[in-house]
């Protein structure tokens, strides 16, 4: 478990990996290979120029109705709603008062931050101290792109649970690194507290699957019990300290705690949400593409270690011939039992095969160096599946929003293994395949009716800034909010949506969403979200609340709103009724008839 060698130093500069590098005078070889594989550099390094800036420049374009609307209100005033199973609406709730409420300037600030600590990974797992700026600047910048893989997927660039997971998960990686470094384990500590908090914060289940693997790898990566004793105290005072710090100055614990006990006292006793995050880890361990792929790639990690240390000289070839055959099957078995599904379920999966086997290579080919190490860069590979452990979707497609994290693993484990010339052939794959879903996500945005590029009209909202939309969504929501200041309606007057999935009119209206900042519909515990929003709210917010409703699958019926005390068509006029965006249905919007201000 423990090493009880002390290395000389975890990064050597001269190794025979390095070849390709440099010759051991320190001359630079100059071969049609080197000159190639610093052209993939340079290729790779202004794509991914080209994409972070493209992504800045396009990122006030477009809104999504529902979640991201969802995330806006959360992060805007966190502490106004009844319960939550996820406070990152309390962590973000600085971000929108630094970009002054302004969504694209948020957007912007969001995306500038994740680009930066997905590149600093670099610094912290390179595998050469020695490594000039300008060389680690270029790998720095394609590992930066790689979190943009999140918007390959959504175009929602409006910070969220998802995208604080994110954050979380480069930051554990960079922790990971560090914790490798003597010099540097205090600040690998307090990364892994950060980490730790903000993935709670995201989801209670994730902050406790990142805690498990940051103690793996300090279990991994300690010499002695007593190093490995202090680590864990180091993270635990970190993450107390960042806690009390987070507390005092930034989010509102008296909130927290009471949305938390509301949360438990609606969700937790109906066993909803075991159940869900049961089927979940079930359907991951029993696929034979997800779960049984990761345990037979850490089994060939696990038999490369032991070969190491039994018969490094006689099993090397073998365990290379291992590690290329499961790459194959991996890839055979990805294609054959997935191929119904989309593309990137199949990149992760590829690509965590692909860090597997490079991983399994290093370690019997680099037997002169530690191997906690490459342990420890394997244990990096499970943060994308559980950054997102406890929602509501499938854990592998979940794990996507994390891909960048995977993918710069891949580039890193190559460069650990063979140096850094030979890990531009992974960094320039990646950002190909960046680009190319990127570009599917912009022609094709999720939940809006248009292309980004046909995101060109320019849409006030009160009080957060101007976003560019499409024709029938800024035609939709101009129309209503007109409609509805024509007939009195005021900023922060509360707005009931009764359709189930439409809390982006309510926030581009002006009004307030009370109790919750969605009322979702078509699930079965609807209902009972439905009335225990209700009956939270003040008889004046009842009175005066302004209504959203149309005939859909989401939304809560006529009937089941008469016997909640809402009837439509006795007390409450149809200000304007248009339709929907994206959907086939009309959406109304009712006033009260016996409000305070009718």
């Amino acid at each position: 478990m423990f090493s009880s060698s002390r290395a000389s130093a975890l990064f050597p500069q001269k190794s025979d990996h390095y070849r390709l590098e440099g010759a051991e005078d320190g001359t630079k070889p100059q071969t049609a290979t080197h000159t190639a594989q610093r052209l993939c550099w340079i290729l790779a390094s202004l794509a991914s120029l080209a994409i972070i800036l493209g992504a800045l420049y396009i990122v006030d374009r477009g809104f999504d109705i529902t979640d991201e609307a969802y995330y806006l209100f959360w992060i805007s005033t966190p502490g106004e709603y009844l319960y939550s199973g996820t406070m990152f609406g309390h962590l973000l709730e600085p971000f929108m008062a630094l970009a002054g409420g302004d969504i694209a300037t948020l957007r912007r600030l969001s995306l500038v931050l994740l680009v930066i600590i997905s590149g600093a990974g670099w610094f912290a797992w390179k595998p050469e101290a020695s490594a000039s700026l300008l060389s680690s600047a270029t790998i720095a910048l394609c590992l930066s792109a790689f979190s943009l893989f999140l918007q390959g997927n959504l175009w929602i660039p409006t910070p969220s649970y998802n995208a604080l997971a994110i954050f979380a998960g480069f930051a554990l990686f960079a922790a990971l690194g560090l914790l490798a470094r003597d010099a540097a384990r205090p600040a690998a500590a307090l990364l892994a507290g950060f980490a730790g908090l903000c993935s709670f914060a995201s989801r209670p289940s994730a902050g406790a699957a990142f805690a498990a693997i940051y103690a793996a790898a300090i279990i991994v990566s300690a010499r002695s019990p007593r190093q490995a004793l202090r680590d864990f105290l180091a993270a635990g005072v970190a993450t107390l300290l960042l806690g009390i710090l987070f507390g005092l100055l930034i989010v509102d614990p008296a909130a927290i705690w009471r949305q938390y006990q509301q949360f438990s006292l609606l969700w937790m006793g109906s066993g909803e949400l075991s159940s869900q995050l049961g089927k979940q880890l079930h359907r991951f361990a029993t696929s034979p593409s997800r779960g049984a792929l990761l345990v037979a790639g850490f089994g060939l990690i696990g038999l490369a270690l032991v070969i190491r240390r039994l018969a490094p000289s006689v099993a090397k070839r073998g365990v290379v011939a291992l590690a290329v055959l499961y790459l194959l099957i991996a890839c055979a078995l990805i294609v054959s039992i997935e191929h119904h599904l989309n593309y990137p379920i199949l990149l992760i999966m590829l690509a965590t095969c692909s860090a597997i086997a490079i991983i399994s290579i290093a370690i019997v080919l680099d037997s002169n160096r530690p191997a906690h190490p490459y342990v420890v860069l394997a244990l990096a590979l499970l943060i994308p599946f559980v950054a997102q452990l406890g929602t509501g979707s499938d854990i592998t497609r979940a794990a996507f929003n994390s891909l960048g994290i995977t993918a710069v693993v891949v580039v890193v484990s190559t460069a650990r293994a063979f140096g850094r010339n030979v890990a531009a052939i992974p960094a320039l794959c990646f950002v190909v395949m960046l680009a190319c879903t990127l570009w599917a996500s912009l022609a094709k945005p999720y939940r809006l009716p248009a292309d980004i590029w046909s995101q060109s009209t320019a849409f006030a909202f009160p009080r957060h800034g101007t976003l560019l939309l499409d024709s029938g969504t800024h035609a939709m929501l101009s129309t209503i909010r007109d409609a509805a200041v024509l007939h009195g309606f005021a900023e922060d007057t509360p707005v009931l949506d009764f359709t189930g999935q439409s809390p982006g009119i309510v926030f581009a209206m002006g009004g307030s969403a009370p109790g919750t900042p969605w009322l979702v519909g078509g699930y079965q515990w609807s209902d009972r979200q439905l009335v225990a929003i209700l009956d939270s709210l003040s008889e004046e917010q009842r009175r005066n609340a302004w209504i959203l409703w149309g005939e859909n699958r989401r939304a809560v019926s006529r009937d089941r709103l008469r016997e909640l005390g809402f009837d439509l068509e006795t007390g409450y006029s149809l200000v304007t009724e248009v339709p929907h965006s994206i959907q086939k249905w009309r959406i109304g919007v009712y006033a009260p008839l016996h409000g305070d201000k009718q």
